[in-house]
């Protein structure tokens, strides 16, 4: 499952009920998160996090290039 959030440090910090719930409603679920860079310290030590990816918010030609991390169970 991939959460995705790309607004600001209280948005992401939001997201620490989510990703609780999400875990125990599907405790083997692979949970994600994307949000924008400098904000995934509010991720730190979420219970369920696997993995979190940082959005760089550069020039949307240049977003392209985060595709490859995107990759479905890799």
């Amino acid at each position: 499952v991939l959460v995705v959030c790309v607004r600001y440090l209280g948005d992401t910090l939001l997201l620490r009920p989510v990703f609780q719930a999400l875990h125990k409603a599907f405790p083997h679920a692979r949970l994600d998160a994307l949000v924008t860079a400098g904000t995934s310290c509010a991720l730190d030590d979420c219970p369920g996090v696997h993995h979190v990816i940082e959005w760089p918010r550069q020039a949307p030609w240049q977003e392209v290039l985060l595709l490859p991390r995107l990759t479905i169970g890799g």
